[in-house]
């Protein structure tokens, strides 16, 4: 990858990967340079997509644009709605849990890796 770029990651506490997608209220922003420092830039904080084990669509449309400066979100969990509205910006959705840290490392690994396969 070799540049700078933007994860925004689903959480209640700012320490670990601990929110669905659609029920989360904080994204916790990251910024990545070069693949190897990170650091937190911000939380976003939006109206969860999901009340009650229902979406909407349209609601999903209009969370994915509050990520378009992302290149990844990573949550506990994502469904296919929202990784479809997340994929028609660009931004890739990701569905790691436990430490914050630890889940930007193994997406940055899994990027790598990915990368000598293309």
């Amino acid at each position: 990858m070799g540049d700078k770029y933007r994860i925004a990651v689903a959480s209640n506490d700012g320490i670990n990967v601990n929110e669905h997608y659609g029920r989360a209220r904080y994204f916790f922003i990251y910024d990545v340079i070069e693949d190897e420092y990170y650091s937190e830039v911000g939380k976003k904080e939006l109206i969860p997509a999901c009340n009650g084990g229902v979406h909407d669509n349209e609601h999903l449309k209009r969370s994915a644009d509050y990520f378009s400066d992302c290149r990844y979100v990573i949550a506990s969990r994502i469904g296919p709605g929202a990784t479809t509205a997340l994929g028609d910006i660009g931004v890739e959705g990701y569905e790691f849990t436990g430490d914050i840290d630890e889940a930007i490392d193994r997406l940055v690994r899994y990027k790598q890796v990915q990368a000598l396969f293309n």
